[in-house]
């Protein structure tokens, strides 16, 4: 299964259960997150890829194993997370 075709399962558009959405958003957890270098990765459950997170597109300070909530965008490069928001 392709990154593509796990987030239509996770949205549920393939009939796939969509646990992870709240309001159009995703929650997910952080897995990985660089300062220095100013990026991280989203781990989504049902998911089998991260997803990128840019610290231009978060609000609050992230931490490896806090959940964020968050819009998904396909860019040139990939998938990627914006509007994040940390949860706890």
């Amino acid at each position: 299964m392709g990154f593509i075709d796990s987030i239509k399962k996770v949205f549920g558009l393939n009939g796939g259960s969509a646990p992870a959405i709240t309001k159009g958003k995703m929650v997910g957890e952080i897995s990985h997150f660089n300062y220095r270098k100013g990026y991280g990765f989203i781990e989504v459950p049902k998911m089998e890829n991260r997803i990128f997170l840019h610290v231009s597109e978060l609000s609050g300070k992230a931490r490896k194993g806090k959940k964020v909530e968050f819009k998904v965008e396909q860019t040139d490069k990939g998938v990627k997370a914006k509007e994040a928001v940390i949860l706890n």
